[in-house]
């Protein structure tokens, strides 16, 4: 059946495809990319649709709901955080290496690719401000 939703197998697919693939059916989210936080587990970068009236922290939750609800415990989800947008390449490719970098290190050297330099600093702003970077 061509209206059918393939299932959902974290195994088949990578777990952070898996999650990003549930992640995007959230109404509010306009976009997203799943990343390894230290421990491991999966972390999620959210921006969310203009004119999105729901808080962020609701719309992190409703996320964490979906993904444990549709993948289950495996997923092992339970970290994601609204940004205003997310580090691209010129081509619109999303640079999950350097928002991998800034999770691992508190920073990262902005790639030549990049499209606009300052995303960066408002990234790692963001994820201080949440407590989610150690303090150098």
């Amino acid at each position: 059946m061509m209206n059918e939703k393939p299932d959902l197998d974290a195994d088949d697919f990578g777990l952070e495809s898996t999650i990003e693939y549930v992640l995007i059916e959230h109404v509010d989210i306009q976009e997203c990319v799943v990343v390894h936080f230290r421990d491991g587990s999966p972390f999620a970068f959210l921006v969310v649709k203009d004119g999105t009236s729901t808080p962020p922290e609701a719309i992190i939750k409703q996320a964490i709901s979906m993904v444990h609800e549709k993948i289950g415990d495996k997923a092992n989800f339970s970290r994601a955080l609204v940004v205003s947008r997310l580090p691209k390449a010129r081509s619109g490719k999303i640079l999950r290496f350097t928002l991998q970098k800034i999770i691992d290190k508190g920073e990262a050297i902005a790639p030549s690719v990049i499209a606009d330099i300052n995303v960066l600093p408002e990234i790692t702003a963001a994820l201080k401000a949440h407590g989610y970077l150690i303090q150098p």
